[in-house]
C-alpha cells in the first residue's frame, strides 16, 4: 500500500471515467437542450411557400442536390441550379465568381430571385417554387454583356 497521498487520485479519475462510460452505454447522456441551443432548428417550407426564402435557414439545404452545373472556362466560375426534393424548391449558386457577378433563378411561372456576389467568391439566391414546373439559373459575369444559363429542369 502506498503512503503517497496523490496515489488515490488516478484511481478516482479512473472510476469517474468508467462511470461516465457506463452511463453513456446505458443511454444516459447530457441534456439535449444544450445541443439544441448550439444549433438553431431550421424551419420548413414547401413549394410556393419557399419562394423568397433563404435555403440555408430552412430544411431545404439538408437534402440539396445539383440539377444542373455550368462551368465557364473563360472565367473559371461555376453556376449551379440547386434543388431540394423535400421542399420542391430551387435556387441558384455561383462558385469561384467575382465581386459584381449577377445571377438569378427563374421558374416557368416567372418567379425570379436575383443575387450579386458582394464579397468573396460565392453566393446564392433565395428559393423559388419548383413543384410541377420547371426552372433555370443564369449568370452574367461582371464586365460582360452576355450571360450563361443552365438548362430548364
Amino acid at each position: 500500500m502506498s503512503t503517497n497521498p496523490a496515489a488515490p487520485r488516478p484511481l478516482r479519475a479512473t472510476v469517474t471515467a468508467l462511470t461516465a462510460v457506463v452511463l453513456l452505454a446505458a443511454g444516459y447522456a447530457a441534456p439535449a437542450a444544450s445541443a439544441a441551443a448550439a444549433k438553431p432548428s431550421l424551419a420548413s417550407c414547401y413549394a410556393s411557400s419557399c419562394t423568397g426564402k433563404d435555403p440555408n435557414k430552412y430544411t431545404c439545404s439538408q437534402d440539396v442536390r445539383d440539377l444542373d452545373v455550368v462551368y465557364d472556362r473563360n472565367y473559371a466560375t461555376t453556376l449551379r441550379l440547386r434543388y431540394s426534393p423535400s421542399c420542391r424548391a430551387v435556387w441558384a449558386r455561383e462558385d469561384d465568381g467575382s465581386v459584381g457577378d449577377y445571377f438569378w433563378v427563374r421558374n416557368s411561372d416567372n418567379n425570379t430571385e436575383t443575387q450579386h456576389i458582394h464579397s468573396g467568391t460565392s453566393n446564392r439566391t433565395y428559393m423559388v417554387n419548383d413543384k410541377d414546373i420547371t426552372a433555370a439559373a443564369c449568370l452574367m459575369i461582371v464586365g460582360r454583356t452576355t450571360f450563361t444559363c443552365t438548362g430548364w429542369h
